[in-house]
């Protein structure tokens, strides 16, 4: 499953009508609703602020023309999410009106170009679950268990220096269970290790 890398706006100006384009990372409904508020508050004197998004969750599809013409803005939009095969992706388009007509077909077209613009530019990302997990071990072992998360590609998130040393740490789900049994086969009942949460991130495609 991929989706937009970054949350980013393009701008290009098609006949005096400005169409401004801009992508999120979107995991519920909720979320592109949120986001679509806070660009219909940004651009509170636009004339048009029209979206599509494409969530995961219950294979949800929604799209808005906010006004132009049936099928001209959030189709097009969605077209473009659809042809990348992006999912939990929202792009929106806001227009400020030129005072030119463009339309069916150029309006199809801007929107279509605003949205694809910023799908470009917003590279794409792949989206994996990440386990973020606890380990407690006595000080003598403080060096190797930083060595070992960090040839595990695991990312430290906190450090506590008590009695012993605690580390919180999070590291791709698939990942997880090798580095557990690694830590285990080696140190045995001298590492306490357990995991606390699994959430998605996004992981810049190479």
């Amino acid at each position: 499953m991929i989706t937009v890398e970054k949350n980013i706006k393009t701008e290009f100006t098609e006949r005096k009508s400005v169409f401004i384009g801009q992508t999120f990372w979107v995991t519920s409904e909720h979320e592109a609703e949120e986001a679509i508020a806070s660009v219909r508050k940004e651009y509170a004197d636009a004339t048009h602020v029209c979206y599509a998004y494409i969530l995961r969750a219950g294979s949800l599809q929604r799209f808005s023309d906010d006004g132009e013409p049936s099928g001209t803005a959030g189709m097009p939009i969605l077209h473009v999410i659809s042809a990348k095969k992006l999912c939990d992706t929202l792009i929106t388009v806001t227009r400020y009106f030129g005072g030119i007509l463009l339309g069916a077909g150029g309006l199809v077209r801007a929107y279509s170009r605003s949205a694809s613009d910023a799908a470009e530019e917003a590279g794409t990302a792949e989206i994996a679950p990440f386990t973020e997990f606890e380990m407690k071990y006595g000080y003598e072992l403080h060096s190797q268990m930083e060595r070992a998360l960090m040839q595990a590609g695991a990312e430290i998130t906190d450090r506590e220096f008590a009695e012993s040393v605690r580390i919180s740490a999070v590291i791709r789900s698939d990942l997880y269970e090798r580095f557990c049994g690694e830590i285990k086969s080696v140190w045995h009942k001298n590492v306490e290790i357990n995991a606390l949460n699994v959430s998605e991130r996004r992981l810049t495609e190479k």
